[in-house]
């Protein structure tokens, strides 16, 4: 523990670690102060013991008075012993406090790090003159990519034996099959079974089986991430980018999951979460699935091409060689935020237009908090383009994918609400007006 300690309190001291070192020290040495903390409380069975007999032996004489030998040798006989005893504990507090003055310092150091990186400003992307680098630090990295691929291409087609190439090929061909017909699968599953359970299992079994049109397109895309670093076709250059290929996927598939839940087709047999005409539900599909293109395009290029995303560190080791420049970086990410900041422009206002579907003086809970925050998405899909577009790239990019990921959380919360509801109503036999029942009522507003 010390060895550590004085390794990170010499890193901190540096401040030459960067973002990613210095969660990894955080994280062991939390692990640390874990142990420490449990360390505290070490012959704690035997110290209690020893202080009772101690206290047995009546209190200790006052200064000038004296007590009879025996007593006197035994009291510090079992002083020795306890202080013994103490010994480990009290180093375990005393390291614990070392450990969590660490964990803050790291912590602060971080806070500061993605505090300057949002007001740090940059190059503006309006600048004409970036935009011909851009372009050519672009081609550039795809270049490299492209000559990394065909470089391995003809070493292993001499190297590699038949049996890698056909382990590759069978991997490539199961992901291209669940990409392709098993997403179509997936999406016609429920409407069949639908059609097929009661009344009173149909809405829990149709959610259950709509999960797959996240996991079978997911399984899909690892397997095809695999598939290609299997093929040793990408090394420096191009693994960074297929890394990247699944974090994209689960922001694309689960979005579009979501869309497909919170303004559902008329032959999905899902119900409708949200008070809306069959047209204005398809425009918002489409245009939430959009909004989930634009993040996991963000994701697949920030990850491992551009700085200055919001999300990912400035130093991260996932990345490319040679990123783009911070002035290429923001004209890319200016085009990347322009579309993500419509799509979400548009949605807000199909959702700022939700009225309750009955007459009445104040609308649902529900279409409040959708109006509210369709308000505040309106309001961030202008400002994040106009903080990239004077140089506050970072800003705007967490402002703008900050977003619409809690729009993505409070749509999943709305799905989950009414799931819990159709549980309910299961369990209570399959009547629709227990999903109104008070226990759900609470289970919704606990999430």
């Amino acid at each position: 523990w010390n060895k550590l300690a004085e390794q990170a309190e010499q890193i901190l001291e540096s401040g030459s670690a960067n973002d990613v070192r210095l969660q990894t020290i955080r994280d062991e040495v939390v692990k640390w102060r874990e142990r420490l903390k449990a360390g505290q409380s070490v012959n704690a069975t035997r110290i209690a013991t020893l202080k009772d007999q101690i206290a047995a032996l009546g209190p200790a004489p006052a200064e000038g008075q004296t007590e009879p030998e025996e007593i006197a040798a035994r009291r510090k006989e079992l002083g020795e012993q306890l202080a013994t005893l103490q010994a480990p504990g009290l180093q375990a507090v005393e390291a614990y406090g070392r450990a969590d003055g660490i964990v803050a310092q790291i912590d602060q150091t971080l806070r500061a790090r993605q505090t300057f990186a949002l007001i740090r400003k940059t190059p503006s992307p309006l600048n004409p003159a970036h935009w011909g680098p851009a372009v050519a630090e672009a081609g550039h990295v795809a270049s490299r990519i492209y000559a990394e691929a065909r470089g391995r291409w003809d070493s292993t087609a001499v190297s590699s034996d038949r049996a890698e190439r056909l382990v590759v090929a069978v991997v490539l061909l199961v992901a291209l099959l669940l990409l392709s017909r098993g997403r179509r699968w997936v999406d016609s599953l429920p409407s069949r079974l639908s059609a097929r359970a009661s009344e009173r299992s149909r809405a829990a079994l149709v959610f259950g089986v709509s999960l797959g049109q996240i996991a079978i397109p997911m399984f899909g895309l690892i397997l095809f991430a695999s598939a290609l670093v299997l093929s040793g076709l990408f090394d420096e250059w191009g693994l960074p980018l297929v890394m990247s290929l699944v974090g994209a996927g689960v922001s694309f598939f689960a979005g579009l999951w979501l869309a497909r839940r919170l303004f559902p087709a008329p032959d999905t047999a899902v119900e409708p979460p949200l008070p809306m005409s069959e047209e204005r539900r398809a425009k918002a599909r489409f245009r939430a699935t959009l909004l989930a293109a634009a993040l996991a395009l963000h994701q697949l290029f920030s990850r491992s091409i551009l700085p200055l995303s919001g999300f990912h560190s400035q130093n991260d080791s996932d990345t490319v060689p040679q990123r783009l420049s911070e002035a290429s970086a923001g004209v890319w990410h200016f085009l990347l935020v322009l579309f993500g900041a419509f799509c979400l422009l548009r949605l807000c206002n199909m959702l700022r237009g939700l009225r309750q579907p009955e007459p009445a003086d104040t609308p649902d809970y529900r279409i409040r908090v959708v109006n509210f925050l369709a308000m505040m998405g309106r309001l961030v899909a202008v400002a994040a383009p106009a903080l990239v577009a004077v140089g506050y790239v970072t800003a705007g990019n967490a402002l703008l994918w900050s977003s619409v990921m809690t729009l993505a959380l409070v749509g999943l919360l709305i799905i989950l609400q009414d799931f819990i509801a159709d549980l309910y109503a299961l369990a209570k036999g399959g009547d629709r007006s227990a999903r109104d029942a008070l226990m759900p009522v609470l289970m919704g507003f606990a999430l």
